[in-house]
């Protein structure tokens, strides 16, 4: 039996929420992780995107795979994918990159059979989050590898 991934491709975001004042933008970067089923993050399952200078609009096209550390191919609960999004302050500022914004998807609700799953994500705001929250994430998910899951359907 193979080893079952989530090919994760981070496609771009739009109308996010401009950080700089002054030039309208912000330098926005994603952070995916897996959460297990208690909110903790996944040891060693973490991908960080590049980060876009001035922009509310980036393109990525990032591809990242989940499940190289982890189980994903169990008969339990799936992790949650997590997508934060973060400004990233100047090596000159003193200011800790700012939250813009994240995304938690159920892994229950992709495709367990391999089928691509893309779309738009809207962003949501937590306790660490001080602007007002805007834009959306464009997907693409896709698990690869064998299912060992007996009540999967066919």
């Amino acid at each position: 039996m193979s080893r079952r991934l989530l090919n994760v491709e981070l496609v771009k975001a739009k109308k996010l929420v401009a950080i700089n004042k002054k030039t309208g933008t912000s330098d926005p970067y994603v952070v995916l992780t897996l959460e297990d089923i208690g909110g903790r993050e996944i040891k060693d399952e973490k991908y960080t995107s590049k980060h876009k200078s001035n922009t509310t609009n980036p393109d990525w096209n990032e591809p990242c795979d989940f499940g190289n550390k982890y189980n994903l191919n169990t008969n339990g609960e799936l992790p949650t994918l997590v997508l934060s999004v973060y400004h990233k302050h100047s090596l000159t500022s003193f200011m800790s990159d700012e939250p813009m914004g994240k995304v938690s998807i159920q892994l229950e609700m992709v495709d367990q059979r391999g089928n691509l799953t893309s779309g738009w994500y809207k962003l949501v705001g937590d306790s660490r989050t001080k602007t007002q929250i805007t834009g959306e994430l464009f997907l693409k998910l896709k698990f690869t590898g064998d299912v060992n899951d007996s009540n999967a359907p066919d």
